[in-house]
């Protein structure tokens, strides 16, 4: 960026990774450039001449929820990689679901593909509890509510926000673990959008 700005260029096209953009920022603003970057890390907005361009996780997730609501599934979890991305998608998922009135059941985060195994099993087994049973069980003094299977609200929607060999492997695992055969969707970001997929 460096020798870019010495050559008096004014217009960037890049950096792709947001990662590099707090390292250019100065540079941009001292030399009045333009940088369009296709970046999707809404967080690098509104930075003096940076401008993003890439599909932005928030529209994906309010286009998926919306959707999923509209079909009668309101019950979402996340299983994303412990990261950034998949730290930043969870957040994201949780708020449009609590905006929507909907209901999120649980996040799930694996550092590699050893920990696909018990992060799917505890995807597919994680439940909530309706308030009113929540309450009552309060009101009674109750330790233990006593929750009958109907009272759990298990997850009809998981978002997988991975692509290509991982999501693969964490299907088969999903899959394998679904020993009660609950009927759920598995959903995806634009990561799905990959010939591998």
């Amino acid at each position: 960026i460096k020798e870019a700005a010495n050559k008096n260029i004014k217009i960037v096209v890049g950096p792709v990774f947001s990662s590099s953009l707090p390292a250019i920022e100065d540079v941009v603003k001292t030399n009045k450039m333009v940088v369009i970057s296709f970046s999707n890390n809404t967080d690098l907005a509104n930075k003096k001449g940076i401008f993003l361009i890439g599909f932005f996780p928030e529209q994906q997730i309010e286009k998926i929820v919306s959707y999923e609501i509209s079909k009668g599934r309101n019950n979402f979890s996340i299983l994303a990689p412990n990261n950034q991305y998949g730290l930043r998608i969870s957040d994201i998922l949780k708020e449009t679901v609590k905006r929507k009135d909907g209901n999120f059941v649980t996040s799930e985060f694996y550092l590699n593909s050893k920990d696909l195994e018990k992060t799917s099993e505890r995807i597919v087994n994680a439940f909530i509890v309706p308030e009113r049973i929540y309450e009552s069980g309060k009101k009674n003094k109750k330790s233990e509510v006593g929750l009958k299977e109907e009272d759990k609200i298990y997850s009809d929607t998981i978002l997988i926000p991975e692509s290509g060999e991982y999501l693969s492997k964490i299907v088969a695992a999903i899959k394998k673990h679904n020993t009660h055969e609950r009927d759920f969707k598995i959903i995806g970001s634009n990561q799905w959008d990959d010939i591998s997929t």
